[in-house]
């Protein structure tokens, strides 16, 4: 069968400029657009990452010349990370049969494949970039995003009520916290041994209007994420096995953390930024816990902790937890313990282990600015959102991405998509 003519030099031309800048909207899309959209519209990050993921497919598929191939190219390896995450979706999916409120389960869980698939697209895909400006990019974005921000809390937010969103103050912490998640390269440039001016304002304007919006998520995350970076200048070693001990102990602890803290805050007296964003959780913590006791083994099902579900619940529960309403456990651990119970935490425990494993073998730099994004992403998960809701996750996956472009896994290794 003879093979098919090459296609024209200028078709070949116009592909390559095609390609070369869908490639420059999917980074673009992601390392500016992405936390810009979030600041006025806190839940965009989906559809934004979608979009973002969707320039990759596309660029992919012009430079594999099909759209199966470049499917194929940005299928993932074969790996025990892999399959443990596979084991933890399908019974996440197989919950569906148990759950208290199935409608809920089946919308969380699609919403929660559309942010997989987009931020394993973006990770994927921009690895392509080796651009050492990367980390300016990132500075640059989160100056920009935080004068935003900055500029509609003094002004009444003009552009949140344009586009028709709440003007409150604390929806945008939502932006904050991508930016906080986005901030491990601008903190490593930071306090290199020749710092560098920008990467410093960029982190002090970061702390500045996380403290404006009031995001104690995003100010904890930040003092965790600086805790590593101290600690991964003595050994990354020590950083990475102590990120492990300090993650499955607050997993295999989750359902104790109300009575903990229950006991706990009496004796903190008033310290601010402690009791101020935990005080009101306590009941929240006390509440799911309890929940963990009566559904020990398979839990809720997945996403199915709603503010609809658990009041009937928690009509038999202890007299102080009957009229707690906790619309989701604000506490990623908690809330898999709660949901897909023993099972689902055991999965989640390997699975964390196996992803410790693999970011054992990156090179130093990486390493550390992995842990610093785990770290400071598990303050926020810990302390603020569901665990499923895509509008964080989605911001997670994008800052995992931007890393992969900052710190490549195999700096000589050719991309594969």
């Amino acid at each position: 069968m003879a093979a098919a003519p090459p296609a024209p030099a200028g078709l070949r031309e116009q592909t390559a400029k095609t390609v070369f800048m869908l490639d420059h909207a999917a980074r673009g899309t992601a390392l500016f657009l992405l936390p810009l959209l979030m600041a006025i519209a806190a839940k965009s990050s989906v559809l934004v990452a979608s979009v973002a993921a969707l320039f990759c497919i596309a660029s992919a598929a012009l430079r594999q010349g099909s759209l199966g191939a470049a499917i194929r190219s940005l299928l993932p390896e074969r790996s025990v990370a892999l399959s443990l995450a596979l084991c933890f979706i399908a019974y996440a999916t197989a919950s569906i049969i148990w759950s208290v409120d199935r409608a809920h389960t089946v919308h969380g869980l699609g919403e929660i494949a559309i942010v997989l698939a987009a931020s394993w697209v973006l990770g994927v895909a921009l690895r392509r970039f080796r651009d050492d400006r990367i980390t300016r990019y990132i500075c640059w974005s989160i100056i920009l995003c935080s004068v935003v921000i900055l500029f509609e809390v003094h002004f009444d937010m003009p552009l949140r009520r344009l586009a028709g969103s709440r003007p409150e103050t604390p929806q945008f912490k939502r932006a904050v916290e991508a930016l906080t998640m986005m901030a491990a390269p601008v903190l490593m440039a930071a306090f290199q041994r020749r710092p560098d001016a920008i990467a410093w304002a960029a982190a002090i304007i970061l702390a500045i209007v996380a403290y404006v919006v009031d995001s104690g998520a995003s100010l904890l995350a930040l003092i965790i994420a600086l805790a590593s970076l101290a600690i991964a200048r003595f050994s990354v070693d020590a950083l990475r096995r102590l990120g492990l001990i300090v993650t499955l102990a607050l997993l295999a602890t989750a359902p104790l953390v109300g009575d903990f803290f229950d006991v706990a805050i009496p004796k903190i007296g008033n310290a601010a930024l402690i009791r101020r964003h935990i005080d009101a959780r306590i009941p929240i913590w006390r509440a799911h816990g309890w929940l963990v006791t009566q559904h020990p083994v398979l839990g809720l099902g997945f996403d199915a902790a709603t503010d609809e579900s658990t009041p009937p619940l928690l009509k038999t529960g202890p007299a102080d937890l009957r009229e707690v309403i906790p619309a989701h456990s604000h506490h990623f651990f908690l809330q898999i313990w709660v949901e897909l119970g023993v099972i689902g935490a055991l999965l989640c425990g390997a699975l964390i282990w196996s992803a410790f494993q693999r970011i054992a073998r990156a090179p130093p730099d990486r390493q550390t600015a992995l842990l610093i994004f785990f770290l400071s992403a598990q303050a926020i998960a810990l302390v603020a959102h569901s665990a499923w809701q895509g509008a964080w996750l989605a911001a997670a996956g994008a800052s995992l991405a931007l890393i992969n472009v900052a710190y490549p896994a195999r700096p000589d290794a050719d991309a594969r998509a």
